[in-house]
């Protein structure tokens, strides 16, 4: 499960135990923030880069 949202908005959203929650259910979770009304940036890309093989298993 790859989730796209920003630190704070987790709060917002009243979802704060996402993460943990989904895991618990042995559900892979990759938490990707992309900044609100922009492209995906250097960070973005650096995450999924660096998570790409659990991302994406080959099979």
């Amino acid at each position: 499960m790859r989730t796209p949202i920003e630190d704070h908005e987790f709060d917002m959203l009243g979802v704060l135990q996402l993460g943990e929650r989904v895991r618990a259910r042995g559900i892979a979770w990759h938490q990707l923030p992309i900044v609100d009304l922009q492209v995906p940036d250097e960070r973005f890309r650096y995450l999924m880069a660096s998570r790409q093989a659990r991302i994406d298993p080959v099979r």
